[in-house]
């Protein structure tokens, strides 16, 4: 979304986000971090289960994937995966599971794309509203920023701020209008006022 060039919004699923997760989940490893991805939605069952240390490795090599992320140009997810350093365990599981995983996130992607189809148009404005609104409580139009949402399907209401231009919401949260506005409007604020 682009309004007059001063402030751009992507959305995206999160590409290679998505497949580290279904690697987690499918590993049956714990993320116990105080901002973890909540499981993915619809659930993936794990096959086997490493140990601990790769419990920790995977964490690790998540904040590598993340600070890495490619929300605009999803490219091959295996190898960004790969790129972030993954432990030679984690590696060999993401390379056995890739067809899986593709299956899996290609599911989600006909579903993501099903659900906009369905939105009104007045959903689809909802973030553009947003910046307006903020626009005018500043008194003055945005500053130039970008920010990047990305919708995982994981379970229930889930948000964290990765960067100062990526915003991770779970798919519900993403869906509940008053939710976005909590979450979304105070970063708008943040964003689009100048330096």
């Amino acid at each position: 979304m682009r309004l007059d060039g001063s402030w751009s919004m992507t959305e995206s699923q999160g590409g290679s986000l998505q497949f580290a997760l279904y690697i987690r989940d499918a590993l049956g490893l714990v993320d116990d971090a105080p901002d973890a991805v909540p499981p993915l939605v619809p659930a993936v069952p794990a096959t086997r289960r490493p140990g601990p240390s790769d419990d920790r490795a995977w964490r690790a090599w998540f904040v590598r994937v993340l600070a890495a992320a490619q929300t605009d140009s999803p490219g091959d997810p295996l190898e960004h995966l790969l790129a972030a350093g993954p432990t030679p365990t984690l590696g060999t599981a993401a390379t056995e599971l890739l067809e899986e995983a593709w299956a899996w996130c290609e599911e989600r992607e006909a579903a993501h794309v099903a659900g906009f189809r369905r939105q009104t148009h007045e959903e689809r404005l909802a973030v553009t509203r947003l910046v307006d609104e903020v626009e005018r409580s500043l008194g003055h139009r945005a500053a130039p920023f970008t920010l990047h949402l990305v919708t995982l399907p994981v379970a229930g209401r889930w948000e964290l701020r990765a960067r100062q231009d990526l915003l991770l919401f779970s798919a519900g949260s993403r869906r509940d209008p008053a939710r976005l506005r909590a979450v979304l409007a105070p970063v708008v604020r943040e964003l689009a006022r100048p330096f």
